[in-house]
């Protein structure tokens, strides 16, 4: 059934049996016999992508003000009129709240409720001295990425824990044992480093884009879920296409905010 999509949207896709997944992921384990192979697939490293959003940005005359914590709205005539830190406030046309599973809280502030959960993703880094496979591999929800300095991402998790960002101990090995089942050979990796993120998940697992209902310029992009980083171009398209008052695109009936209401 996923085979038929990927297809029917013009991505690439063969089948592999045993002899051909040995020789795309040397050392699998024996117990796959049956595999799909996109050969357009690719990866992109999360830091090395926002330091070039923030270059763009910095480019363009565009003020980052960091670790702005304790951010509150107000509004006015169906409008927000300001947006407030303990130690700064900020007045604009036009606001959109893109901050992840925060936006929830800052939506709060003025009473608007958004079925937005933290869902805690853990990760753990892995090193070999010669890498046994060049290609990301997904298995269901979790996925090994080889990186050409010999580090593996492993990951990952999916836990509804609130806003507790920290790695346990039996996130860590779960994520281990999913690597040697994948890879044997990975039971000799060393683990590099671990850690946490906070996926801001939705009830049918895709973002709210758009205008806040009832309000004239309040704006939202969050709810991505475990797709943040690949949507993130084709969000800020959209976004900008809206906050300008563009035709999209794109079609965002999907998305729009006020389906809010029938999930809830």
């Amino acid at each position: 059934m996923q085979v038929a999509e990927w297809q029917s949207e013009g991505i690439t896709v063969d089948l592999l049996d045993r002899e051909a997944l040995e020789q795309k992921v040397p050392g699998l384990h024996p117990k796959f016999e049956h595999g799909v192979y996109l050969p357009d697939f690719g990866q992109v490293r999360n830091p090395r992508h926002l330091r070039a959003l923030l270059a763009a940005c910095q480019s363009l005359g565009v003020e980052i003000v960091e670790n702005a914590e304790q951010l509150r709205l107000s509004i006015s005539d169906s409008a927000c009129v300001s947006a407030c830190t303990p130690s700064r406030s900020f007045q604009f046309d036009r606001i959109c709240i893109a901050a992840g599973a925060w936006t929830v809280g800052i939506l709060d502030s003025i009473g608007v409720g958004m079925p937005v959960k933290p869902v805690r993703g853990q990760m753990v880094q892995l090193k070999v001295s010669t890498l046994p496979f060049t290609r990301v591999i997904e298995q269901g929800r979790r996925y090994l990425v080889p990186r050409a300095d010999g580090l593996i991402l492993v990951g990952s998790t999916e836990e509804y824990v609130g806003f507790e960002k920290r790695n346990t101990s039996e996130g860590v090995s779960g994520l281990r044992k999913f690597a040697e089942s994948i890879v044997p050979e990975l039971s000799c990796a060393e683990m590099v480093r671990s850690w946490a993120g906070l996926r801001p998940g939705s009830p049918d697992e895709l973002p709210y884009l758009g205008r806040v209902s009832d309000f004239k310029n309040l704006f939202v992009a969050a709810g991505h879920f475990r797709s943040g980083l690949q949507m993130s171009p084709g969000t800020g398209t959209v976004m900008a296409d809206l906050l300008l008052d563009r035709e999209p695109t794109v079609e965002l009936s999907g998305f729009a905010f006020d389906r809010i209401s029938r999930q809830q």
